[in-house]
């Protein structure tokens, strides 16, 4: 399957595509390394709907994006797009990170706290909330974060935290 093809059009709303190539890349697994390929493709709407179908992929069969875990938290660490960064904290709780791997990441997400999108932040709580189960640095970093986003967050991010500390 011809990924930017099936990605192609500029319309940022649109996941045009996302839903077919993780379809395709359930039932044909070695493909997984061209979407992982695309998502720091040079084009935005390629790196958008190729993390979106990652994200897709992950969520039914997180084990096939299990090998390439490495892959995914260097992504997560120089990613600056916001659709990048709200499928890729989705995506690192269900490759069940090894400890080490949780300390790598903490501290990148503790920075995506700060971006601009809401839909990041509230990705990156649900994220941190997951790894805090497991590793004292991440619960460390929740409470902190969610002690201040209780006060100055938005009312999207409020609900996340309120649920998840119920």
């Amino acid at each position: 399957m011809n990924f930017r093809e099936l990605f192609s059009g500029s319309d940022m709303r649109s996941p045009k595509g996302a839903a077919e190539a993780a379809d395709f890349v359930l039932k044909n697994p070695p493909s997984i390394i061209d979407l992982i390929r695309l998502v720091e493709s040079e084009d935005k709407v390629f790196r958008m709907r190729s993390s979106d179908a990652l994200e897709k992929i992950s969520a039914t069969a997180p084990e096939l994006l299990k090998p390439y875990t490495n892959n995914f938290i260097e992504i997560t660490k120089r990613a600056t797009q916001k659709e990048v960064r709200w499928h890729m904290v989705q995506i690192l709780p269900r490759l069940q990170l090894n400890i080490k791997q949780i300390e790598e990441i903490v501290p990148i997400l503790g920075l995506y706290f700060d971006d601009k999108s809401k839909i990041v932040v509230t990705f990156t709580i649900d994220a941190l909330y997951q790894f805090s189960k497991n590793n004292d640095k991440a619960k460390d970093l929740f409470n902190h974060m969610a002690q201040t986003l209780s006060e100055t967050g938005s009312p999207a991010v409020k609900a996340r935290l309120r649920k998840l500390q119920t």
